[in-house]
């Protein structure tokens, strides 16, 4: 079993999302998805952590004593500061920079395109390579959340296309 947390503002999307597009998936059983506001609720080891651009202040990291993880899927801007508090083995930073790994390369109103910029690793240490993703989504989740949706996604190894389509259904309902 695969231990994910996300740390996301309340309110957030992130995680509510993420567990729709597991919870029709196969295979994806074997998830277990916590989410927070405060890093430092977190306590041991994650296989992987996501963070949203609004949960990634300093104060959230210079709390976060005792987690450890195997990937950490940050904001590009505060990398830096959670690698030296979090631990991780691999670090995949988002945004719109040149330097982060996820970026949108283009966005419109129901469809948006995700770039893998350099290669990453999956949970099952599978290696990606670069690519553009297209995909479409509902404006309910802003351009960030789409990034670490997406990102998230590709790191669990889930077919980002078909899970956004169950999403964006779900969500119409």
């Amino acid at each position: 079993m695969y231990h994910i947390a996300v740390i996301e503002e309340l309110g957030g999307r992130i995680t509510e999302s993420l567990e729709l597009m597991l919870d029709n998936t196969p295979d994806f059983d074997r998830v277990l998805v916590t989410r927070t506001d405060k890093a430092n609720c977190l306590k041991g080891y994650y296989d992987f952590i996501a963070v949203s651009g609004q949960a990634a202040d300093t104060e959230t990291w210079s709390r976060c004593q005792k987690v450890r993880c195997g990937i950490l899927l940050v904001p590009g801007r505060c990398a830096g500061g959670a690698a030296g508090v979090c631990s991780p083995e691999c670090i995949v930073a988002y945004g719109m920079s040149a330097r982060d790994t996820i970026t949108l390369s283009s966005i419109e109103e129901k469809s948006a395109v995700v770039a893998l910029q350099r290669e990453m690793l999956t949970l099952e240490r599978i290696v990606l390579d670069r690519q553009e993703i297209p995909v479409k989504y509902d404006p309910f989740m802003s351009p960030e959340e789409l990034m670490v949706v997406v990102g998230s996604l590709l790191i669990m190894g889930v077919d980002t296309g078909r899970a956004l389509e169950r999403l964006i259904e779900s969500m119409g309902n």
